[in-house]
């Protein structure tokens, strides 16, 4: 059933030609619309899985292969016991000798152009027992005959099936393949692009071996395929080891939605992997076909295999659950209950188990300490997708050394060893003077230096692209009077959106939204004992403060709706900044078309983009105030500088006599 033989064949019939026309390409999501010209029934809509596409014509798929009508008609054929299953262009009969024999005449009948061709020369027989197979090259003459065991299996599905060894050459090729993919994704120029590829392509085939193989036979190989993919995450991210610590090894591991670098422990996960798998499957194939009962209670049932291998990769998870009576509360207490009905919530246990590998990393926190502190505020306040957002264009795309520079901060890693002054002067010629922390967290925040006022016009900046392209209208806030101050004392916030409240909905009701930004990092001294243990905790208090400001203010003298815009220098966003990105992303969504997820993943990934920038720039800025104090006119000076000039936005300082 190789597609070769089905393009050869569908290439020689005009009819088919005509009949699967590139039209077809348009059909294939959720359903596909089949054509069998010869039945009665002219048109069967059946699941996406049923079929396939072969050939590529201008970019369409121009001949369709339905496996559907054969493998139910093989089905129907066989006996009480035989089950036939159909992955792509992979059609495997199981049962007994009889049975498949029964099935392989009919085939004949059943296999019409319009719906599958089988290639004969590439039939296989296999069985378990070596007595079998004189009797089956007889019944199978112009089949191959084979034995599993050892070094003999084959591949279904992907997944290759056999003996112990025969499993074990095949998983070692397949980490050969991914050793050489990995270094084919070194060839790019850009970190940004390696680091999305190597989580995209890399990390997500070895699941579904996983899942097949039993875990006793893939540990070494999943404990290679983690070492060399943490090796080859350290040379990206310019690990000066190339190792990561203990504490980085399990960040790494947490989802990019609770600070991680998303790259899962494939070694830890086996049993989880191997055990759902198959809770998965039989649900489907009891459903399906409830003859396969009696097949699946043998192998459960048994001492060794299959059946051994589900119970200790069971009782593993049983063994973690004693750390969460959640996870405990999930699992079946025996294999046996998958069988029977017991419902797997998948996502629900892997949730569960992300969360235990989040607290193994929080423990190795020292909170007794200030540098502590810092390191896992800085974690908390990152936005970890930041590291996988693919540059279509040049609002989205990342300098090397400003991904290394954001993904040391989101680490942890102290960037300074040695206590100094700040060197940043302000506009009025003062020095700032003050001590440096081993993070850089003074440099980012530093009110002397141009970078601090430039990352809020850059924010405020952002704010009105997008209530463009949500066709509002956006103009300075209006003063109002200041709560707690002296008489006649005014303040305004930043920018008012004309055109909608933005108050409960995003409906464009002629209303305004006034709009104050604020670029904080929890790990500055004023935030850092509470931001180390509530991630939040910055970000809610700074937007209590500003409701409590402007809040009443405006709606009192404007009728205006009041939302505080904060952000982490990590690009982590406040609650109501996040409200405030959704609403206008609906507004877009109306004019465009679009999916309100696309917009507002767009425009928050410009936002991440755009802080990175500022957090690599202020130390840029630093450096050049640093360098101009102690060697005012050295070389050193003038190539910091330069590198300053080429980032954008950045103010070219001129030094002058």
């Amino acid at each position: 059933a190789s597609r070769g033989n089905i393009y050869r064949v569908l290439t020689q019939h005009d009819t088919l030609k005509a009949t699967f026309a590139p039209w077809y390409a348009h059909t294939q999501r959720l359903t596909q619309r089949m054509v069998y010209p010869s039945t009665t029934m002219d048109t069967a809509i059946i699941e996406a899985s049923g079929g396939i596409t072969q050939g590529s014509i201008s970019g369409t798929k121009l001949f369709c292969v339905g496996t559907a009508a054969l493998a139910s008609g093989l089905q129907a054929t066989g006996g009480g016991t035989s089950v036939v299953t159909a992955i792509t262009d992979d059609i495997t009969l199981h049962g007994s000798a009889a049975e498949v024999e029964r099935m392989e005449a009919a085939r004949e009948e059943l296999q019409r152009a319009p719906n599958y061709l089988v290639n004969e020369d590439k039939q296989s027989i296999y069985t378990v027992h070596e007595q079998h197979v004189a009797e089956l090259r007889q019944r199978f003459p112009q089949h191959e005959v084979l034995v599993v065991g050892g070094k003999i299996g084959f591949t279904l599905g992907g997944a290759p099936l056999g003996g112990d060894d025969y499993i074990k050459d095949a998983l070692q090729e397949n980490f050969e393949e991914k050793k050489r993919a990995i270094e084919a994704i070194f060839k790019l120029e850009s970190k940004q692009e390696q680091l999305l590829l190597l989580r995209s392509c890399i990390t997500g085939r070895i699941v579904h071996l996983l899942g097949a193989v039993p875990p006793g036979i893939s540990k070494d190989f999943a404990i290679q395929h983690d070492h060399t993919v943490y090796c080859a995450l350290a040379r990206i991210l310019d690990i000066p080891s190339g190792v990561f610590t203990l504490r980085e090894y399990w960040q790494v591991q947490r989802r990019l939605s609770d600070h991680g670098f998303g790259f899962r422990s494939m070694a830890e996960s086996r049993e989880f992997l191997f055990i759902s798998n198959f809770a998965r499957c039989i649900k489907l194939l009891m459903a399906r076909f409830p003859q396969a009962g009696k097949v699946f209670e043998h192998t459960i049932e048994g001492d060794a295999g299959y059946g051994a291998e589900l119970r200790l990769a069971l009782d593993s998870l049983h063994a973690q659950a004693e750390r969460s009576a959640k996870l405990k509360a999930l699992l079946p207490g025996t294999v046996a209950e998958l069988a029977n009905g017991f419902e797997w919530k998948h996502k629900s246990i892997q949730r569960c188990l992300d969360d235990l590998v989040a607290c193994s990393h929080e423990s190795l926190y020292d909170l007794t300490t200030r540098n502590g502190q810092r390191e896992k505020a800085l974690m908390l306040a990152a936005d970890m997708s930041l590291f996988h957002i693919c540059p279509r264009d040049a609002s989205l795309r990342l300098k090397d050394e400003e991904l290394v520079y954001a993904a040391h901060q989101a680490l942890g890693k102290m960037r300074r060893r040695q206590r100094a002054q700040c060197g940043n002067v302000d506009r009025g010629g003062r020095l700032c003077g003050e001590n440096l922390d081993p993070y850089d967290v003074h440099i980012v925040t530093c009110r002397a230096s141009a970078c601090s006022h430039g990352r809020h016009s850059g924010i405020q900046a952002w704010l009105e692209s997008m209530a463009k392209q949500a066709r509002l209208k956006t103009q300075p806030a209006p003063d109002v009077k200041h709560q707690g101050s002296g008489q006649g004392s005014v303040k305004r916030a930043d920018i008012m959106i004309v055109g909608a409240s933005l108050r409960t909905n995003s409906e464009i009701d002629g209303g305004a939204c006034v709009v104050d930004v604020s670029n904080i990092t929890p790990a500055a001294d004023s935030y850092v004992a509470h931001a180390a243990g509530d991630g939040n905790y910055a970000l809610e208090l700074v937007e209590k403060k500003k409701n409590e400001k402007y809040a009443e203010a405006y709606y009192k003298d404007t009728q205006a709706h009041f939302l505080p815009f904060v952000t982490a220098t990590g690009g982590r966003l406040g609650g109501q900044g996040r409200v405030l990105l959704g609403r206008l992303s609906d507004i877009i969504s109306r004019y465009t078309g679009q999916e309100r997820s696309t917009i507002q993943y767009h425009w928050g990934a410009r936002l991440l983009v755009q802080l990175a920038k500022y957090q690599y720039n202020s130390v840029l800025i630093h450096a050049e105030a640093h360098s101009r104090r102690q060697d005012p006119w050295g070389d050193q000076s003038s190539r910091e500088l330069e590198l300053c000039e080429n980032i954008p936005g950045h103010e070219k300082r001129i030094l002058r006599d």
